[in-house]
């Protein structure tokens, strides 16, 4: 009896053990990062001028901090040629995966906003903004919502879970993220703001993308509101990171549309998924408890 007893501890240590690397593996895979959208101001800037060297510095400062760092704002130089800078990642990101979309982002704004004294740019889990006046504390709601063109739904759900997070994301300091996964209702949501904003400032922000969802998109199976200073989501499929059972890389969700007219052409399609070379945590954790299962205890 000892001797099974033995065995079957053996066994289960091994799924545990295997259940780990398996979640390690999955959260420390490094994703790819696409561009959804960049916008950039018609000011310019003169090369190797004052603003263009501080905008640099600027880049360097944000570029070292995303290392350790979700969400920050940065300037760099002396008036008048003072930049303005932050950027935050979606709070399920890991660092590494922050600190890659952040670096991606430095370089693709760079290209898109080149000599431009203001620009931003979004991706589906990082947002980068640089300006030469200060933003900072100021909710700005511009931005453009999104939506799934394949699928519709009558479900008033969608809108109740979300509505929950706005109230709630404000109260979550310092970083103001708040999700929802509920995996037996295929929803996952989230609620976010850039980590300059007061409580206060935060709530204005969510409300008003909110109402604006509420407006145009609630009967698509899929949709989100990215504004400059806060963002909401809500997906009939997995997209969070990090979170047991929601990481679910590929494949890639249904595509979605960008609804608000812009100056600035989308990039890589509205709402292209990160892909990586890495499996669900769920489903290989399914595979794995069949192979323990099958394993003898004599």
């Amino acid at each position: 009896m000892a001797s099974i007893l033995l065995r079957h501890n053996k066994a289960l240590c091994a799924l545990f053990f295997l259940l780990f690397m398996i979640y390690h593996d999955t959260a420390m895979a490094i994703l790819t990062f696409k561009p959804i959208k960049a916008n950039c101001a018609s000011t310019k800037y003169t090369e190797n001028s004052t603003f263009s060297t501080n905008l640099k510095d600027l880049f360097s400062i944000l570029k070292a901090k995303s290392s350790s760092s979700i969400s920050i704002n940065q300037t760099s130089g002396k008036a008048p040629d003072t930049t303005f800078g932050l950027y935050f990642c979606t709070g399920d990101l890991s660092q590494d995966n922050c600190q890659a979309c952040i670096e991606t982002a430095i370089t693709d704004i760079t290209e898109s906003c080149r000599s431009s004294k203001q620009g931003i740019i979004w991706y589906d889990y990082c947002e980068l903004r640089y300006s030469d006046t200060d933003f900072f504390g100021v909710p700005d709601t511009n931005g453009f919502a999104m939506i799934n063109l394949n699928e519709n739904t009558t479900s008033s759900r969608p809108v109740e879970v979300v509505s929950q997070l706005v109230q709630e994301a404000p109260l979550v300091k310092p970083l103001m993220f708040k999700t929802q996964p509920l995996i037996s209702e295929s929803l996952y949501a989230l609620a976010q703001c850039s980590s300059d904003l007061t409580s206060q400032g935060c709530s204005d922000c969510l409300t008003t993308i909110l109402t604006n969802i509420k407006a145009c998109c609630t009967g698509a199976k899929g949709w989100r509101y990215l504004a400059t200073s806060c963002w909401i989501r809500y997906e009939a499929t997995p997209f969070l990171q990090n979170i047991i059972n929601t990481t679910v890389i590929s494949p890639s969700p249904p595509p979605s549309v960008s609804l608000a007219p812009s100056t600035t052409p989308e990039k890589d399609g509205a709402a292209s998924k990160e892909k990586a070379s890495t499996i669900s945590f769920a489903a290989t954790v399914s595979s794995v408890l069949a192979v323990i299962i099958l394993l003898p205890i004599y």
